[in-house]
């Protein structure tokens, strides 16, 4: 038998509203003078942004010149990272689909913990020369890169491997789509459609769920005229749920999730329309406020983007219990306030 939810939206409304507001450590005007005062963290990110550019512009300019300062391996991803996102990323656009592609790169270093500029600039060449190929194979219409993520993997004979992670979106100038309304009950997962029987190897309930999400996504507020948002990754993305870890007042998981002993039966594997918007809601609510109390993050703290699938496994631990879930990947990064006089506006991928 189907549960009976009560939708969220007033809460959703005042999580909103809770997550926009400002706070005594954001960027704020001057009032006497019009001046935007920034804090010492916006203004060391542009300088970083700044010094790495000045060198990458010094080894196009002097393509033979070889550096050899060392610098350690962390801030070099770091730095490439940063900067890639600061130049060509677009975070702060609505998307109405995205896709994750990734590829593995290796930059070579000294040792397990330092490499030189030069290593630094030449992976930042490989980077920029794959996340090219991946735009450019990308079938969207309306394309931009909404982020790139570098993960260190495994060290072997003077070169460290790296996952880059790189995440295209289809922009939308749509607002935040509407409920789901009578008649969109979709199966939770495995691309199986509407529970009707449509769409099936199309979609389903966490890839419709994922896509209302990021196409609400967008940062805000809106940066004062003359300044920008520069987004750094958190270093610790994705955020993987279960789904079972937030809950309401009734106790009802607000990321879908069930587990028994024996098998689903088709209402049990089917969201109507009504669980369907209240996971929407609760995902909303977990995504921007419910994450940030747990993980006790600062109100600079950006969600950019969700994958969500629907799963079907065993619960850890359990020999006959199963369970159909959905598994949220959560990306989030901070957000730092620089002039475009300094950090000029991102250039589209589509113009190189």
């Amino acid at each position: 038998m189907k549960r009976s939810f009560i939708i969220l939206g007033c809460t959703v409304l005042m999580v909103a509203g809770t997550f926009y507001s400002c706070s005594k450590d954001q960027p704020a005007a001057d009032e006497q003078n019009n001046t935007i005062l920034i804090t010492a963290a916006d203004r060391a990110v542009a300088d970083r942004i700044l010094e790495f550019r000045r060198k990458l512009d010094m080894k196009k300019t002097n393509p033979t010149l070889k550096s050899n300062e060392i610098i350690a391996i962390e801030n070099a991803r770091l730095d490439v990272e940063t900067n890639f996102n600061a130049y060509f990323a677009f975070p702060d656009e609505k998307y109405i689909y995205t896709k994750h592609d990734s590829a593995i790169l290796t930059m070579q270093v000294n040792d397990e913990s330092t490499t030189t500029v030069d290593n630094m600039l030449n992976f930042y060449e490989q980077c920029y020369q794959q996340v090219l190929g991946i735009y450019n194979n990308c079938i969207y219409n309306n394309k931009e890169l909404l982020f790139i993520s570098l993960k260190k993997g495994e060290l072997s004979e003077g070169a460290l491997s790296v996952k880059l992670n790189v995440v295209m979106g289809q922009r939308t100038n749509n607002t935040y789509p509407g409920p789901f309304v009578f008649g969109e009950d979709w199966f939770y997962g495995g691309k199986l459609g509407m529970c009707d029987s449509t769409f099936y190897m199309e979609s389903d309930a966490a890839l419709q769920l994922q896509d209302y999400l990021n196409s609400y996504c967008s940062i805000n507020p809106p940066p004062p005229y003359g300044y920008r948002w520069v987004v750094v990754n958190d270093v610790n993305n994705p955020y993987q749920l279960t789904g079972d870890e937030y809950k309401d007042e009734n106790n009802n998981n607000l990321i879908f999730y069930n587990e028994k002993d024996g098998e689903f039966i088709h209402d049990e594997l089917c969201l109507d329309y009504n669980e369907m918007n209240f996971h929407l809601e609760g995902e909303h609510i977990v995504i921007y406020n419910l994450m940030r109390i747990t993980y006790n993050k600062p109100d600079n703290w950006e969600f950019l983007n969700c994958i969500i699938q629907g799963i079907n496994d065993e619960k850890p631990g359990s020999q006959t219990i199963d369970r159909i879930r959905h598994q949220n990947n959560l990306y989030y990064a901070f957000r730092y306030l620089v002039p475009i006089l300094e950090v000029e506006d991102p250039t589209s991928l589509s113009t190189l």
